[in-house]
């Protein structure tokens, strides 16, 4: 099996307000290398997740990162099978609590574009390489979203001066 099949990266540089508290939700899968605690302004986090060893699932996930008004939420899912399904790549902006036991239920909206009132873009990724951008008032996110040896995100979120 191709790495590409089980490993899922993401690399966030943020500028803007400090994020704190990580919530993730794995399905069939794990943080194999955690997201840290605290994303400060100025500084770029890197973390991986894996596939369940001998599951015949892919993996996917959610990451979602809490500030002072807006969350920042990271969602993944990496195929067992190309053949069948293709990688799918998301953006949100969340608002109001984010309680770890709902992740499930935001994961779902998202996928399903029926979140309660968050932002959302997203990707199914088709060719090597993709991109998206979410912007709202002073924040933007953007993400290159690949699939060249793992799949991989690499997001940047700033918040500019109103």
């Amino acid at each position: 099996m191709s790495p590409s099949h089980a490993v899922h990266n993401t690399a966030c540089r943020h500028m803007g307000p400090q994020l704190l508290s990580p919530r993730l939700c794995c399905r069939s899968g794990q943080a194999h290398v955690r997201p840290p605690p605290v994303l400060p302004p100025n500084s770029t986090v890197h973390c991986s997740f894996t596939k369940t060893a001998s599951s015949f699932q892919g993996m996917a996930g959610l990451l979602a990162y809490q500030g002072p008004d807006e969350h920042l939420a990271l969602l993944f899912s990496v195929p067992f099978s190309y053949t069948l399904h293709r990688i799918q790549f998301a953006l949100a902006e969340l608002r109001g609590p984010l309680a770890q036991d709902g992740l499930e239920q935001v994961f779902d909206g998202i996928m399903e574009k029926e979140a309660p009132d968050p932002k959302v873009v997203k990707c199914i990724l088709q060719t090597p390489q993709g991109a998206l951008e979410l912007k709202d008032g002073s924040l933007s996110i953007r993400a290159t979203v690949s699939n060249v040896h793992v799949a991989k995100m690499d997001v940047v979120m700033e918040t500019k001066a109103t």
